[in-house]
């Protein structure tokens, strides 16, 4: 029987979801580190090696030759050769890299380089790779040195929680493979992810619930000031700001009344575990736009700043709740401007968000 790429990156992908099980069934809060560690150790030795193989085998269907070091097209190893002249004569029916494995030692490409590219090839989001990255330093860290705090546990929940999103709507979901076998590992991805971003969430919400419901009485302040007022009879909108603190990742949403008399959630104020920061977006839509992002350990300093989109809509950012520091990096960068945290640019953002809701366009629905 053939085992091939995708077989063992799944094999490995399953006994760290087993080994999270056990680790989130016998400490998830991460009390009793003696016991407990040795399993998420060896879950994210097991994540880091499924994805080193989802990622060579997702390369690997774009060109197999991809995933090899120092591969010349003008010098081919003969290996190469003899693959493909035996699959034109329909001599072999395997992939390359089990043909490669079982005739020379020929090296691929180590796990660093695989990000690189497998990132490249599909246009994968900068916080993605960024914790794809940073997962795989902490394996490192793990082996040596260990977790020492609960802190430093519960960015580490939320980093796996990402990347098990990841892997389910990316790779399991877009693979040709055996059905009840990819049912039932995204059920167990649902159900894990849903504890660790739930763990990532409480303990940050719980240090940063005091500053984050002043941030936000601050700004629905400011919603309700006769600037903002007068703007809103000008475009003929009826909006209201509203804090929501009983809800998760929301803080507050800025609600829109519409032609038929309904209100409608346009904007919210969203918790950003990954970047320690609120994000002031669309409510409702995976890609924005995003009118502000505030970083709470910027908003901490002497003098408070925040970073505000200079389109005078909003800015689009596909999927940017997965991203990290997507507004200082290029291209989205030029999108935003870091401003004093104060009456005058919220005030500036807030008249963005109103911008926004003039030109939506509600469509009837339609069961």
């Amino acid at each position: 029987m053939k085992i091939y790429l995708f077989d063992n990156a799944i094999d490995s992908f399953e006994w760290s979801l087993r080994h999270l099980r056990t680790f989130l069934e016998t400490d998830s809060n991460f009390e009793n580190p003696d016991i407990s560690t040795t399993y998420l150790k060896q879950a994210i030795l097991c994540l880091n090696s499924a994805l080193e193989l989802f990622f060579k085998e997702r390369i690997s269907a774009i060109n197999p030759l991809l995933i090899y070091e120092h591969i010349e097209i003008n010098n081919l190893p003969q290996v190469f050769i003899d693959y493909y002249a035996k699959q034109q004569n329909g001599e072999i029916d395997e992939p390359l890299y089990n043909y490669v494995i079982e005739n020379t030692e020929l090296h691929t490409i180590d796990y660093s380089k695989c990000i690189e590219l497998y990132c490249s090839l599909y246009s994968v989001a900068q916080g993605h790779k960024k914790n794809f990255i940073e997962l795989n330093g902490i394996r490192n860290k793990l082996t040596h040195l260990g977790i020492k705090s609960q802190e430093e546990y519960y960015i580490l929940a939320g980093r796996i929680a990402d990347i098990l999103n990841y892997v389910h709507y990316n790779i399991i979901m877009k693979i040709d493979y055996l059905p009840t076998r990819l049912e039932n590992i995204c059920l167990e991805i649902f159900n894990i992810e849903s504890v660790l971003s739930n763990l990532e969430e409480s303990i940050w919400r719980i240090a940063n619930e005091s500053r984050i419901e002043e941030i936000c009485n601050n700004i629905i302040s400011y919603s309700n000031c006769e600037e903002i007022q007068k703007y809103l009879q000008e475009k003929k909108i009826l909006a209201s700001f509203g804090s929501t603190f009983d809800a998760d990742y929301v803080y507050s949403i800025y609600t829109m009344k519409r032609d038929d008399n309904e209100d409608t959630e346009i904007c919210s104020i969203y918790g950003s575990v990954q970047n320690n920061a609120l994000f002031i977006s669309d409510s409702d839509l995976n890609d924005g736009p995003v009118f502000a992002i505030l970083p709470l350990i910027d908003l901490n300093s002497k003098q408070p700043r925040f970073y505000i989109s200079n389109d005078e809509n909003g800015t689009n950012i596909p999927e940017f709740q997965g991203q990290s520091d997507f507004w200082k990096e290029k291209p989205y960068s030029a999108h935003f401007s870091y401003v004093p945290y104060g009456k005058n640019k919220i005030i500036e953002m807030l008249k963005k968000i109103i911008n926004y809701m003039s030109i939506i366009e509600f469509k009837p629905f339609t069961p």
